[in-house]
């Protein structure tokens, strides 16, 4: 079978959060880890540790309302409705995304983005892209917009350090378009409506693996929007506790021992973000 459903589950925490939740098997969706298709609407995770990977936050332009995201580098920024935030964690950092406006929905992608091994003992930086910043382009009923990586002949403003990509595709009516054949590995996920992937029909928060040896057709059936993922896998382990993850158990066990002496950082409460 060319595609195959991908496990989905719910995740929230109190009245202000819930997510469709797409976490495994990791090795489908490598070099992947997780992704979070999430409404926020009041503050929900204090300031917390990352290590090992890139925490990618895509907010959807519908969004009512955006973040407030800071970090233990001292970086303090505003993802507004359409904007590109990612802290690429390296061997460790500290950061929190909070809501701008709360009562307000923050709706967007959270993604968790595996890093090569030997980036994982580099220091962390954070990425940024506007809104207006993200090519898109228009093929009849079919707006293609590319949030990050190389794709669909575009290129977009923030350069990872891990060769992936994420479009959000947008049908405005029963459009279709085609996939050309690619050795990447490729999943997609049901924002909105109803898509079609080569028949098989996928209902918004189903997410379905695409096999990419041959050319593939995607149709919408009316208005419908997916988000779809594709990356190189990483020929490496992957030892995952909570929000650390890294190549192997020894290097798990010094990133909890460096997090827990303080060496991850602090957030200082004082900063100001910046526009």
């Amino acid at each position: 079978m060319r595609v195959t459903p991908l496990r989905t589950q719910t995740a929230g925490r109190g009245s202000g959060f819930r997510a469709i939740r797409v976490s495994g098997p990791t090795s489908a969706l490598n070099p992947f880890l997780m992704v979070d298709h999430f409404w926020m609407s009041e503050p929900t995770f204090p300031a917390h540790p990352h290590a090992g990977f890139a925490a990618i936050t895509y907010m959807f332009e519908d969004a009512q309302t955006g973040f407030l995201n800071r970090d233990s580098n001292g970086d303090s920024m505003i993802i507004g409705p359409g904007d590109l935030h990612g802290t690429v964690a390296g061997r460790g950092m500290i950061h929190e995304e909070t809501p701008i406006d709360a009562g307000r929905v923050a709706h967007g992608l959270q993604i968790f983005l595996n890093l090569p091994e030997s980036l994982q003992a580099e220091p962390g930086y954070a990425i940024h892209a506007n809104r207006a910043d993200l090519p898109v382009i228009q093929t009849g009923d079919v707006k293609i917009l590319l949030v990050f990586g190389e794709a669909f002949g575009m290129t977009g403003p923030a350069r990872l350090p891990t060769t992936a990509s994420l479009a959000i595709v947008t049908f405005d009516a029963a459009g279709t378009f085609e996939l050309a054949a690619d050795d990447v590995s490729t999943f997609m996920l049901v924002i909105d409506g109803v898509v079609r992937a080569e028949g098989v029909e996928a209902v918004a928060g189903t997410a379905l693996t695409i096999d990419r040896r041959d050319r593939m057709r995607l149709e919408g059936t009316g208005h419908a929007r997916l988000a779809l993922f594709s990356g190189l896998p990483l020929d490496q382990p992957v030892v995952m506790r909570g929000p650390l993850a890294m190549a192997s158990e020894a290097a798990l066990l010094d990133a909890e021992r460096r997090y827990a002496a303080g060496l991850f950082g602090w957030i200082n409460s004082d900063e100001d973000a910046d526009s």
